[in-house]
């Protein structure tokens, strides 16, 4: 299956150049530029590293009321598969770290209108000769 946030991952990479850095605070860093400066999704972006995992904070996320939606229908939907804006978020964490990565929680603030996503970066598949 296709992470549903590849193709806007893939516009990023070809009509502006995205690059994603290697190193945890470079992608944290690129992560936060994505959202809140590119793609003007959030107030706020945060993206930090603690301990296994990549936390990510949207304060004041424009797309809340569909997120919203989602998750009154079932929030499992937001580990089982993502949303495209997740699901972005995980395809630069994998492209940055170069191994896959899992949505682990997703977390709405009503009052602040945010999202908190965690990231855990997965150990490289090892795969067989």
């Amino acid at each position: 299956m296709l992470p549903p946030g590849g193709p806007l991952y893939d516009r990023l990479m070809r009509e502006y150049k995205l690059v994603v850095p290697h190193d945890m605070d470079g992608l944290c860093t690129a992560i936060r530029e994505v959202g809140e400066d590119a793609l003007e999704l959030a107030d706020k972006v945060e993206a930090v590293p603690d301990g296994d995992l990549i936390v990510i904070r949207l304060s004041g996320f424009r797309l809340y009321e569909g997120c919203s939606a989602i998750r009154a229908a079932s929030p499992k939907c937001c580990t089982m598969v993502g949303c495209p804006i997740c699901s972005l978020f995980a395809c630069m964490a994998v492209a940055g770290l170069g191994r896959p990565c899992k949505i682990e929680h997703v977390a709405t603030d009503e009052d602040e209108r945010s999202i908190r996503l965690l990231l855990r970066p997965l150990e490289e598949i090892q795969h067989p000769e």
